[in-house]
């Protein structure tokens, strides 16, 4: 049997609508939104069905709507018994996959979640920062143009061969948007509040992991792949001192994906709000199978190629 792995999409990847196709077929899992309301103190079901794109786009609900849509994605996977040996995220997707791999409850999810999201809010609210995804054949050409942007912008998500992210000062941004463009470079401003997996995040980062060091993180049950080196992440980590540091840290995606590839992994499932992750992982990955869960049509697309059906 081939080995599967579930990758949870992130922050970026919402949608208006999100989730409720699964859930209107696996009505059961509605307790995922009840209790992520309770503790978020906002409705979960209702922001899904009337946030719209602008409002989707703050940290402080879009963080909380994509996890719960995520683990929604995952309990309907479940349900239809598919099975998986390891699990992965993308910057905030790594949230799901320790909800998957055992590591923490719903309810903990939830909560660090909510921790989260309000420190990241405040910091992208004093900080200005935005982030801009550049797609290039020639990322060598266009890192070089970057260094010459007036302002604080580093790489911080190194999605595939031919795209990466870069998060700073937004007044960095723009020009290096418009540099980029001057030169023919593709470059797109993400939907995000602030410059995420930067230096913008230090003091957040900080906070965040002493403000969840109380929380119980349980070993492990599957493979758990890291953004910060792109390997397997070992039981003996103290996951708050971890989170903290994976807030204000680079994604090293595309490591991680050759990583889990050279471990014998042929099945990549994304799970969540989009298939974003699918192109990163065919533009990175030869020799492997990508799938994507995230409404009633790609669950049973998936169900049906992975069992032969």
């Amino acid at each position: 049997m081939s080995k599967n792995i579930i990758i949870f999409s992130g922050q970026g990847s919402q949608y208006p609508g999100m989730g409720m196709d699964i859930l209107k077929d696996f009505p059961r899992l509605d307790y995922i939104y009840k209790t992520g309301s309770e503790i978020l103190e906002f409705d979960l079901k209702q922001a899904a069905l009337s946030c719209t794109k602008e409002e989707l786009s703050k940290t402080i609900v879009s963080q909380p709507m994509i996890f719960a849509t995520s683990v929604l994605c995952f309990e309907a996977a479940r349900i239809k018994n598919i099975m998986f040996s390891g699990v992965a995220g993308h910057s905030l997707g790594e949230y799901a996959a320790l909800y998957a791999s055992d590591c923490i409850t719903l309810e903990e999810g939830f909560e660090i979640i909510k921790k989260r999201s309000n420190l990241m809010q405040q910091a992208a609210d004093n900080s200005k920062g935005g982030m801009v995804a550049v797609l290039s054949k020639d990322m060598e050409k266009a890192n070089s143009l970057i260094k010459t942007i007036d302002g604080y912008i580093q790489s911080v998500n190194i999605n595939s061969h031919d795209q990466t992210v870069f998060a700073g000062d937004i007044e960095a941004i723009d020009r290096t948007c418009i540099l980029l463009k001057e030169n023919k470079i593709k470059a797109i401003k993400l939907p995000v509040s602030g410059a995420f997996h930067s230096n913008h995040m230090k003091s957040a980062s900080i906070e965040f992991s002493k403000s969840i060091s109380n929380i119980n993180f349980k070993p492990f049950t599957k493979d758990f792949f890291s953004n910060l080196n792109g390997e397997k992440l070992d039981n003996s980590i103290p996951i708050n001192e971890y989170l903290g540091k994976h807030m204000s840290s680079p994604v090293l995606f595309t490591k991680e994906l050759e990583y889990i590839k050279h471990l014998g992994y042929k099945n990549f499932i994304e799970v969540g709000c989009s298939k974003i992750l699918s192109g990163f992982i065919k533009k990175t990955l030869t020799e492997v199978d990508v799938y994507n869960i995230e409404d009633s049509t790609s669950l049973n697309k998936t169900i049906s190629a992975i069992n032969g059906d």
